[in-house]
């Protein structure tokens, strides 16, 4: 099976409290997108967020131009704030990791968090 390409977000430096009910708009802590890895990647690519929380890394690759958007994340209430801000992405909870309810080759990129 061909894999995609995997991208990694580099984290900010921020230090906010992750919780969405612990946190204001002004504490968000952004992910940069390094945009030449997604120079060949079509703007319909399947893309997948994994643990990227409330969606805020995909909100960057939206204004990129993608629009095959979805994500994971093991914090039910992450996800409800995601489907809250992004209604038009997919967003799922993880319960068991790393399972994910989706067909073979059903991704095309994977865009992992990193911890």
């Amino acid at each position: 099976m061909e894999r995609g390409p995997v991208l990694s977000a580099s984290p900010g430096n921020g230090r906010a409290d992750p919780r969405p009910d612990r946190r204001r708009d002004a504490d968000l802590v952004t992910h940069p997108l390094h945009t030449p890895w997604l120079d060949n990647v079509e703007r319909n690519a399947a893309i997948l967020g994994y643990g990227y929380g409330y969606g805020r890394t995909l909100d960057a690759l939206e204004e990129q131009g993608f629009d095959n958007l979805s994500g994971v994340d093991t914090s039910p209430g992450m996800i409800a704030r995601a489907r809250s801000l992004h209604p038009a992405m997919r967003f799922a909870v993880l319960d068991t990791l790393p399972a994910l309810a989706c067909p073979d080759a059903g991704i095309d990129v994977v865009v992992l968090m990193p911890c």
